[in-house]
């Protein structure tokens, strides 16, 4: 539970995933990332659409990491993660 300074309380509760709910999002990174290297000409549109189609995504969204309450250099990393860039910047 968190406390705010002007008495109000915020409390979070474990979030149960099933496969279902990662691949929504997971499909949606994927389609958007390909987009951005189609237009950026790193694939052609024939790879693409391979790709698009493959078995087995070439993405993944791992939900399984869970930090405790208390673990505060863990949440730190965590988000530290979450905030770099996905991909090196091409200057």
């Amino acid at each position: 539970m968190v406390s705010f300074g002007d008495g109000e309380q915020l409390q979070f509760h474990e979030a149960i995933l099933t496969l279902d709910d990662v691949r929504v999002p997971q499909e949606a990174i994927r389609d958007r990332v390909l987009r951005y290297f189609g237009k950026s000409g790193w694939f052609d549109k024939e790879s693409k659409e391979k790709m698009l189609h493959y078995e087995n995504s070439i993405f993944s969204l791992d939900a399984k990491v869970k930090i405790q309450p208390w673990n505060r250099a863990g949440l730190e990393r965590l988000i530290r993660y979450c905030a770099r860039p996905p991909l090196r910047m091409k200057i």
